[in-house]
């Protein structure tokens, strides 16, 4: 159906793994797999060759450009250069523009980003954002037409059988700050919930993530002509290493009984929600308030399991019943499995921003 639509995909990256961890491969490279796999011809950038990759559209159109990430890693000269290459221009912010004053003390960064992402809407046509306020409220002033992007994850990688567990406890994956801290130290907690890393950190991968990035010799390539060869060496090497690490992250969330998604600044469910649902494991994550639709993604008690974001005591509870009772753990990873096939693959999601884009077709995450 979309054989013939050409998109150019700006990828946020970054350049040491520490940094680039947080990034899933499911809302960057794996958006680029999504596009194939709906027959679009996709030509990929990454941030940190920007603005001189552009030398290689020069001369070129595409029918749509899709800038993916944080905007304030892409600077105004270079949309603006971006704004030149297509007509519909989309773009995909995998982060909240608004932050309560407690966040902005813990993170300072975070409280200039709405202005920010207001400097570059002029040059995008559309919006795809990660939390539904966002969408709501540039649908209400008329900005930019906007809708609501719900995490989702490659087909490819949702697992109908997984290795068994090699702890008896529920685990998190993360950055432990803030109220993350606090719950993984909680006395009540302590001995149902492991703090993991992710698996790829014992490989040599976080290495050679860095070392494709390295400062060092950044300013060399800078200086040399812009080559299609060298570029395409660099993709085919970032590809390999962000799946391969995002295979071990898959691994490191099937070693626990169950994946705990602690709270966190933006609103909505975090990738390792749909992720732990792919790699076979019930997860139990924090309710996000005033984030109705976010809510009706999954349904509580069948396909995940919630508790309150200031109550580590009801958090203890929850783990311990879905650890507790196989059969429940069975059903959960059972019935979420059949809703991520359904409405949360990487495909399904793709298409239907294409569809939204090119018929104005409102997307429907659930039934």
């Amino acid at each position: 159906m979309y054989s013939k639509l050409k998109v150019l995909l700006l990828v946020n990256e970054f350049r040491t793994w520490y940094i680039a961890r947080h990034l899933s491969y499911s809302a960057q490279l794996g958006v680029e797999e999504a596009l194939r796999a709906n027959q679009v011809e996709c030509e990929v950038l990454t941030s940190p060759w920007l603005p001189r990759v552009l030398d290689l559209t020069r001369g070129r159109r595409f029918d749509q450009i899709w800038v993916v990430g944080r905007l304030d890693v892409f600077d105004e000269l270079t949309l603006a250069r971006v704004a030149g290459l297509g007509p519909v221009r989309l773009g995909m912010l995998s982060e909240s523009a608004e932050y309560t004053d407690e966040e902005c003390i813990i993170s300072p960064g975070l409280k200039d980003r709405k202005k920010i992402i207001e400097r570059r809407l002029p040059y995008l046509t559309h919006i795809a954002a990660c939390d539904e306020k966002d969408a709501d409220e540039l649908n209400a002033r008329g900005v930019t037409p906007a809708i609501w992007w719900p995490q989702a994850v490659p087909k490819r990688f949702i697992s109908d059988s997984s290795a068994p567990p090699s702890r008896n406890s529920a685990i998190f994956c993360g950055n432990p700050y803030a109220l993350r801290r606090e719950c993984l130290k909680h006395p009540e907690l302590k001995p149902l919930l492991r703090y993991v890393t992710s698996r790829e950190w014992s490989t040599i991968d976080p290495i050679l993530f860095t070392a494709l990035h390295l400062p060092v010799i950044w300013p060399i390539r800078c200086a040399l002509p812009m080559s299609e060869r060298v570029f395409a060496q660099y993709l085919s090497h970032l590809r390999s290493l962000r799946q391969r690490c995002f295979e071990g992250w898959l691994q490191t969330l099937q070693t626990g009984r169950a994946v705990v998604n602690l709270p966190h600044f933006v609103k909505t469910y975090a990738g390792r929600v749909v992720e732990g649902m792919a790699a076979g494991r019930p997860v139990i994550s924090w309710e996000i308030p005033g984030r109705p639709q976010n809510r009706a993604l999954f349904e509580d008690q069948r396909e995940i399991v919630l508790f309150a974001k200031d109550n580590p005591d009801q958090l203890a509870h929850q783990i311990r019943r879905v650890i507790g009772d196989r059969e429940l753990s069975r059903k959960i990873v059972v019935n979420a499995r059949k809703k991520l096939r359904r409405f949360h693959t990487s495909e399904t999601r793709v298409r239907q921003i294409l569809e939204w884009l090119t018929e104005g077709r409102t997307p429907r995450y659930t039934d």
